[in-house]
């Protein structure tokens, strides 16, 4: 419903994103989206809205209305409020085998 009420151009993104691809051990209760920069916020409680700049490069699987694994984890670990729990994160990416640091290193 939050992706629906962010605009059609909205995705899901950060540990959302990561959630949705299979990535566990990281769930939260919130849900991050990724909306073009004009997007209006729907101020909806547990809505954590990213917005962009650049649509057309933000690696979005459209399809499935999903930020790519490797930038939403990007997403997702500067967001944290370290850098011990954000390289945990990336690092469970590659443990889980859901990406590669090979796509990480496209996706910085």
């Amino acid at each position: 419903m939050a992706v629906i009420d962010c605009g059609p151009r909205a995705v899901l993104t950060s540990l959302s994103a990561a959630s949705a691809w299979g990535l566990t051990g990281w769930q939260r209760d919130e849900v991050h989206v990724l909306a073009p920069g004009g997007a209006t916020n729907p101020h909806l409680d547990g809505l954590v809205l990213h917005r962009t700049r650049d649509q057309e490069r933000a690696d979005i699987a459209p399809h499935r209305r999903l930020h790519r694994l490797a930038p939403a984890l990007l997403v997702a670990a500067a967001s944290l409020r370290s850098e011990r729990p954000g390289c945990g994160l990336l690092a469970a990416g590659v443990q889980q085998r859901t990406t590669s640091p090979r796509a990480r290193r496209r996706s910085a």
